[in-house]
């Protein structure tokens, strides 16, 4: 695909040497198309019940930007360490880590970990600005470095608990849970 870097800003002259900045857009995601974010593997299946990666979460994220959002910020570029151009899931982690939405680890992406609850709250709740002030909304986040996110995805009702309080941020997450999460 067709790699853009951001428009430059600005432009503009008045002949008093004034100029104008554009902004650039927010972090989007389409909520109007139903675009396919989940691809199937080579032999057809989409495995449900396995595990899901950082990559693939990733990948699912950025196939739901708005168009506007991945052509004014689509990069191939990061600083990952192993995150390079020629992987399959680069440009979308290039891309949502220069919107600041993916983070990594001591300079790694780690792409084929398996992602637990509290990075995909994490990554949701990077696409709203809104803060969180209530009580804790689950008993096992307190003092997790996800907290906030936790809490401000659930308060969002992106992500969900067990019912019994816990939100379990260390669990995995199976191929078919961003789905029904994302479809809400």
């Amino acid at each position: 695909s067709a790699i853009s870097s951001p428009p430059p800003s600005g432009g503009g002259g008045s002949s008093s040497g004034g100029s104008c900045t554009v902004a650039a857009p927010e972090p989007e995601l389409n909520k109007e198309d139903h675009n396919s974010y989940i691809k199937g593997f080579s032999d057809g299946t989409v495995r449900p019940l396995d595990n899901i990666t950082r990559a693939e979460v990733a990948v699912i994220f950025y196939r739901l930007l708005t168009e506007e959002t991945r052509t004014h910020y689509e990069t191939i570029e990061n600083d990952f360490i192993d995150s390079n151009a020629g992987d399959w899931y680069n440009t979308a982690v290039s891309t949502m880590a220069a919107l600041g939405i993916v983070n990594g680890y001591d300079g790694y992406f780690r792409p084929n970990n398996l992602i637990t609850r509290a990075e995909f709250a994490a990554i949701a709740a990077r696409f709203d600005s809104g803060a969180y002030s209530g009580p804790n909304l689950f008993f096992d986040i307190s003092g997790h470095w996800a907290e906030s996110e936790i809490n401000r995805a659930a308060a969002k009702g992106w992500v969900t608990g067990d019912g019994s309080g816990r939100f379990n941020p260390y669990g995995q997450m199976t191929r078919a849970e961003p789905v029904i999460l994302i479809n809400r």
